[in-house]
């Protein structure tokens, strides 16, 4: 069971979080299926039918994404950014694959 905030201003969200009743040793986590679809040049949506603790996001090149290690509630795509670092400074886009993980990939069965 989790809790979900948000604050809103002008219909626009500006913060959420997160509270669960148990702590992460508890929680039951069943595998996520992570599905990430690219919007545009630097905008990617990732979304889950189940609930994802952690999610991990990785590129083969260098680069900065908007937010990582986040937990991904069923039903709530979230949208990220990614800009590729060339040369010391930021562009837009990815020119490999993304991958994302997320804490049942890490723990010990």
């Amino acid at each position: 069971m989790v809790l979900l905030t948000e604050l809103v201003a002008d219909e626009n969200v500006i913060d959420c979080k997160e509270h669960y009743f148990l702590s992460g040793k508890e929680l039951k986590l069943e595998k996520p299926v992570l599905s990430i679809t690219r919007v545009s040049d630097t905008e990617y949506m990732i979304e889950t039918k189940t609930l994802a603790k952690q999610v991990w996001l990785s590129t083969e090149i260098e680069g900065v994404f908007s937010d990582n290690y986040f937990d991904l509630i069923p039903g709530r795509p979230k949208r990220i950014q990614f800009f590729e670092r060339k040369d010391g400074a930021l562009v837009t886009g990815v020119t490999g694959s993304m991958d994302a993980r997320s804490m049942y990939d890490f723990m010990k069965r």
